[in-house]
């Protein structure tokens, strides 16, 4: 799609184009002439947009960027000789200047500048001011609004015309500083006259020709010319015309050519300004119908890359924008202070991600060995049984022997389990009787068996519950019985004194009994579970 649309606005006829821009080529694919309604349409910003909206629909779409170029009796051109400063003061002065010497107020009307290229016999700086009422500033704008485009660039044909020159012509030799070209533009009844010097506006002049003019049109803008050359002349004396160039009809081009070389002593020449862009569409236009299109092409051609200086009255020259040292000092600390924090912020995710890693080194360890350690589970848990038993204080075999003791043969119950614990919660340890009783007054019968030695024993509750495995034993009970304490060793009795020693009996016989009361060697043991498959007997 065309990204840009240029546009000569005059009253009597709207000329433009469509054309794609990039950097040194401008390449047309529409161009139209349009003749605008009567001035009363044109001035009401909406019936003017809607008519200029229809136009616009038949050629191409909404273009990223429009470009108006005015003709130069729309402007009011004024040079300007200021102090010697700097570019970046020009701006101030020449909007003083123009403040000064116009009756408007510069809130009224839309201001631009071209610097002037410096010259050795005038001390000071030149520029050539333009200003536009803003009231026809808002008027374009409101117009293209309402046509569904959007104003980017205002400027002057002119100074558009400018670009053109710059492309057809060499550049001046840099001593060479009196040298100048002389550019007429004459379509219907419009003549524009420019002076450029080393690819700068110097002069520039309208005027219409009438229609009782017909016939001397060429003499009328010879003597026009003469007129401009030596008003010109009186601001710089050594002001020489080396070239002309010629934006006209066919059929005027060749006398007027004759006519201008005569009076200037110079070359004139035809300006073709479809000769700097490329046609993608449609075949050229002829020769007559290029003169409209001069403005537009012009700025097309400085948005491809310029090489004039050009006028924009909706972005003037501007003084440079006073950088605050200050605020570029707090600009680079927070930079500073940011690039800080992302060196402390990458700092702290390296030393966050090696902790991450060293933690995940330890967890595999930790889980390397919790594994060996459930390997070592069994051989632990047995140990810790072994140790638990040594250390008992408990000769679990006399504990069986008192069991058996407290528990005779019966054919009223009979265990399954008896299984003894070296240690118990509150005790020394804990014998767990399970079995089959016959009924509940067998199994409460087994309380009264250790009642008889309280301190030692604790009978806990019974639990009981029917059993329907074995008719003849239909209850089955648990009874924990708590070993409180050992048992407290019995006194060694006191072996009487051997005999003295005695004549032998009659007879001459003699016995060696045992001592009375001695007891047989202690047998002393540890037991662990027992299971038992039938009745106690």
């Amino acid at each position: 799609m065309p990204d840009m649309l240029a546009l000569e606005w005059e009253q009597a006829a709207i000329c433009g184009m469509y054309a794609q821009v990039t950097p040194g080529r401008v390449a047309v694919k529409r161009r139209f002439r349009l003749r605008p309604p009567d001035a009363a349409v044109m001035d009401d910003p909406q019936k003017a947009g809607a008519w200029l909206r229809d136009q616009l629909t038949q050629f191409g779409d909404r273009a990223d960027a429009v470009l108006v170029s005015l003709p130069r009796e729309a402007a009011i051109v004024k040079r300007l000789e200021l102090p010697d400063v700097s570019d970046a003061e020009l701006p101030v002065l020449v909007r003083f200047q123009a403040g000064a010497k116009s009756s408007q107020s510069l809130d009224e009307m839309g201001l631009d500048f071209l610097p002037l290229p410096r010259r050795a016999d005038v001390p000071g700086r030149e520029a050539l001011l333009a200003t536009v009422p803003r009231q026809r500033i808002d008027l374009i704008r409101a117009i293209l609004q309402a046509a569904g485009q959007e104003l980017t660039s205002l400027g002057l044909t002119p100074v558009a015309v400018v670009e053109l020159v710059a492309r057809a012509e060499p550049l001046a030799p840099p001593d060479d500083v009196q040298a100048a070209s002389l550019v007429v533009s004459w379509e219907e009844d419009r003549v524009e006259i420019s002076v450029l010097r080393r690819q700068h506006l110097l002069f520039s002049h309208a005027l219409r020709l009438e229609h009782d003019d017909a016939g001397d049109e060429q003499q009328i803008i010879v003597a026009e010319i003469s007129r401009a050359l030596v008003a010109l002349r009186g601001q710089n004396a050594d002001l020489r015309i080396d070239r002309g160039w010629l934006l006209v009809a066919p059929q005027h081009q060749q006398p007027l050519a004759e006519a201008l070389a005569r009076r200037l002593a110079c070359p004139v020449e035809p300006l073709d300004p479809f000769a700097a862009v490329d046609l993608d569409v449609g075949p050229p236009p002829a020769p007559g119908e290029s003169i409209a299109f001069a403005g537009p092409i012009g700025m097309l051609l400085s948005r491809s890359g310029a090489r004039a200086p050009t006028l924009d009255f909706l972005a003037p020259r501007q003084p440079p924008v006073v950088r605050d040292e200050r605020r570029a000092r707090r600009k680079q600390a927070l930079l500073a202070g940011a690039a800080l924090a992302v060196v402390l912020f990458l700092a702290y995710g390296y030393e966050l991600y090696a902790l991450s890693a060293t933690v995940g080194e330890r967890r595999a360890a930790n889980q390397k060995l919790e594994s060996l350690i459930k390997r070592g589970d069994p051989v632990f848990n047995a140990a810790a049984m072994v140790r638990d038993w040594s250390d008992s204080k408990l000769v679990w075999l006399d504990e069986l022997r008192d069991l058996t003791i407290r528990m005779p043969a019966t054919d009223r119950m009979y265990l399954t389990t008896l299984r003894m614990e070296p240690q118990a919660t509150g005790a020394a340890g804990k014998m767990k009787l399970i079995g089959f009783a016959r009924e509940r007054s067998d199994v409460i019968s087994l309380t009264p068996r250790w009642a008889s030695d309280q301190k030692r024993f604790k009978v806990l509750p019974h639990n009981e519950t029917p059993a329907t495995q074995d008719e003849l034993y239909p209850l089955r009970f648990d009874t924990d019985v708590l070993i409180m304490t050992a048992p407290e060793p019995k006194p060694a009795e006191k072996q009487p004194p051997p005999a003295a020693s005695s004549p032998p009996a009659a007879g001459g016989a003699s016995t060696d009994t045992p001592a009375a009361g001695a007891s047989p060697p202690h047998v002393g043991g540890r037991a662990g579970t027992a299971q038992t498959g039938g009745p106690s007997q």
